[in-house]
C-alpha cells in the first residue's frame, strides 16, 4: 500500500480550495508514515493519550479497526512559516497500484499566532 497527499488551500474561505505546489508524492505507507505523518502530528496526537492510532509509525502494518483521535491541539512548531494562510486541506489517499482504497481529509484555518 501506498500513500500521498495533496495540500489545497483557500486563503479567504469563501470559494473553491486551489492546490498548493507542496505535495506527498506516492510513497510506501510505512515510510510516508515515519517520514511524514510522524513529522508533522507529533507532539499533536500522542498514541496513549489523545489517540490509539499509531502516527509515529511504530506499528506497520497497521492493523485493521477503528481508530480515536480526541482533544486535539495541532502544534505548530512542525510546520514551515512559509505555509500561506487560510483554510489549508489535506488529503490523504491510501493506495494499491492505481486502485484508490481510501480518503481522509482534514481541514483547518492557519492564521497568525496572536501572543
Amino acid at each position: 500500500m501506498e500513500l500521498c497527499a495533496s495540500l489545497p488551500i483557500d486563503p479567504m474561505g469563501n470559494g473553491p480550495f486551489k492546490q498548493l505546489p507542496m505535495t506527498i508524492p506516492s510513497i510506501p505507507l510505512c515510510m510516508g508514515m515515519k517520514e511524514f505523518i510522524k513529522k508533522y502530528s507529533y507532539p499533536s496526537v500522542i498514541k496513549g493519550v489523545n489517540t490509539d492510532f499509531p502516527f509515529d509509525g511504530s506499528e506497520c502494518p497497521i492493523r485493521k479497526g477503528k481508530y480515536y483521535v480526541k482533544n486535539m491541539l495541532v502544534d505548530p512548531a512542525p510546520f514551515p512559516v512559509i505555509v500561506p494562510r487560510g483554510f489549508l486541506k489535506s488529503v490523504f489517499y491510501l493506495t494499491h497500484g492505481k486502485a484508490k482504497l481510501g480518503v481522509t481529509e482534514f481541514v483547518v484555518e492557519i492564521r497568525n499566532r496572536v501572543f
